[in-house]
C-alpha cells in the first residue's frame, strides 16, 4: 500500500507520516523521488518485508500528483491520496498561496481526500481511520431502491445536459443479497475527461473524486464517512461499468450464482474486514471468472 500525504506545509505532512508509520506494521517512510526510483526503491523495500509506504510531498497540480500515480501503478496498485487543509491563518503566506492553488486545482482533478488538519495526532487518526474503515454486510434493506432514486434525481439535477443515463449496480442492487450498505451508482456521460464540470456539481452533492490510477475507463466518486454511496461515472461502452451491470443482471437471474457470491464475501470479510483493497481485489476475481473473463 502507498499513501501519499500531500499539502501545503511539508513540516506538518512528515509530522503526520511519522504519526501513522507507528500505526501500521511494516511500514516505512520513505522520501518523494522521481518516479523510476521509487519505483526501485519500493521493489527493495518490499522484499526486505515492507508493505506501507508513507510519502509526504507537496503536489500542486492534480496532474503531476496523476502522473506520480500511474508511473508506479505497475509495481503498487494500491495506492491512496491525502491532502492536508488548514485554516489560513495557520499557514505561511506562501503556504497560503499554494493551498489557494491546491483547492482551485482541486476542482478538475484529483489531489487527495481533504483532511481538515487540526492537529497532526486528529489527521493521523483519520487517515489510520480511513485506511482501515471496516467491510460489512448487512441483509439487504428494501429502501435501497427508493434511496437510489432520490440520488439519481439529484446527480441529474447536478449534472444537467451531461448525463446519458444513471443505473443502479453492485449488490444493494440486487433484492435480497446481502451487501455493504452503500449505493453504487453508474454514470454514463459523453466525454470521461471532462473533469472540470463533472466534479464541482458531484461535491456540491457530497462526493470525493478518487483518482485511483488503474481506474483507467471510469471516475469513482466516494461520498458520506462511513461511506453511503460509490459514483463510478464512465462513457458509453466502457468496460467497466459494462461488466458491472452485467454482474448485477447476472446475479438478479442466478439464484445460485447468488449464493456463492454471498459466501465467498463472507469468507473475505472474515478475512480481510480491514483492509478494503484486498478484499475488493478478490471480489474482484470472482466477477471475472462468473462473466467468463
Amino acid at each position: 500500500m502507498l499513501v501519499f500525504i500531500n499539502g501545503a506545509d511539508l513540516e506538518i505532512q512528515r509530522d503526520v507520516a511519522r504519526r501513522l508509520v507507528s500505526r501500521f506494521e511494516r511500514a516505512l517512510i520513505i522520501d518523494s523521488e522521481p518516479p523510476p526510483e521509487l519505483a526501485a526503491r519500493i521493489t527493495r523495500e518490499r522484499e526486505r518485508g515492507i508493505e506501507t509506504f508513507l510519502v509526504a510531498e507537496v503536489f500542486s497540480t492534480w496532474s503531476r500528483l496523476r502522473a506520480t500515480r500511474r508511473a508506479l501503478a505497475s509495481i503498487e496498485a494500491t495506492s491512496f491520496a491525502y491532502r492536508l487543509q488548514a485554516d489560513f491563518p495557520t499557514l505561511t503566506a506562501e503556504g497560503r498561496k499554494l493551498q489557494e492553488t491546491q483547492i482551485a486545482e482541486a476542482r478538475c482533478g484529483d489531489l487527495g481526500l481533504v483532511v481538515r488538519c487540526e492537529s497532526e495526532d486528529q489527521t493521523a487518526a483519520f487517515v489510520e481511520d480511513d485506511l482501515r474503515e471496516p467491510v460489512h454486510l448487512a441483509p439487504w434493506d428494501p429502501r435501497f431502491p427508493s434511496r437510489f432514486e432520490e440520488e439519481r434525481r439529484a446527480i441529474e439535477r447536478a449534472l444537467a445536459g451531461l448525463v446519458l443515463g444513471v443505473e443502479h449496480i453492485g449488490s444493494t442492487a440486487v433484492e435480497g443479497l446481502w451487501a455493504k450498505p452503500i449505493l453504487d451508482i453508474a454514470v454514463t456521460v459523453p466525454k470521461l475527461e471532462d473533469t472540470c464540470r463533472y466534479i464541482p456539481p458531484l461535491a456540491e452533492l457530497g462526493y470525493n473524486f478518487c483518482d485511483y490510477p488503474t481506474n483507467l475507463e471510469r471516475h469513482f466518486f466516494r461520498k458520506g464517512r462511513p461511506r453511503t454511496h460509490h459514483l463510478h461515472l464512465g462513457e458509453p461502452g466502457a468496460s467497466d461499468l459494462r461488466d458491472q451491470m452485467r454482474f448485477r443482471d447476472a446475479l438478479r437471474a442466478d439464484r445460485e450464482l447468488r449464493h456463492r457470491y454471498l459466501a465467498m464475501k463472507r469468507d473475505l470479510a472474515g478475512r480481510h474486514g480491514a483492509d478494503r483493497a484486498r478484499y475488493s481485489e478478490a471480489k474482484g476475481a470472482f466477477v471475472a471468472a462468473a462473466l467468463g473473463g
